[in-house]
């Protein structure tokens, strides 16, 4: 199975559930914020990679868990994803964030 690359060079993005199963990369130098919608399905799951020296922070309307409760990634070359488990109604979806992370 080979992953489906999307490559992102600004300094926001929204995820859109399209972005299920995608590997995507985020090149810019300066920081990047990722929002992370209440929208996402149940089951919803994306790899995301720092590729350039912008730190990705991942914020927004869902609930994000993580086991040190970080919500960056940790630096350059970072890699991890995202995992949407649960989504009540279909406004509320909580994500664990996990992979190579920073505070």
């Amino acid at each position: 199975h080979k992953a489906n690359i999307r490559a992102e060079v600004g300094t926001t993005y929204t995820i859109v559930a399209s972005d299920t199963g995608r590997h995507v990369t985020f090149t810019n130098a300066a920081a990047i914020t990722v929002t992370v919608p209440n929208t996402l399905a149940a089951g919803f799951q994306m790899s995301w990679e720092q590729g350039g020296a912008g730190q990705i922070t991942f914020s927004g309307g869902a609930t994000i868990n993580n086991r040190q409760s970080h919500t960056k990634s940790a630096g350059q070359h970072a890699i991890g994803m995202l995992s949407c488990k649960s989504n009540a109604g279909g406004t509320s979806a909580i994500v664990t964030l996990g992979g190579d992370t920073g505070a």
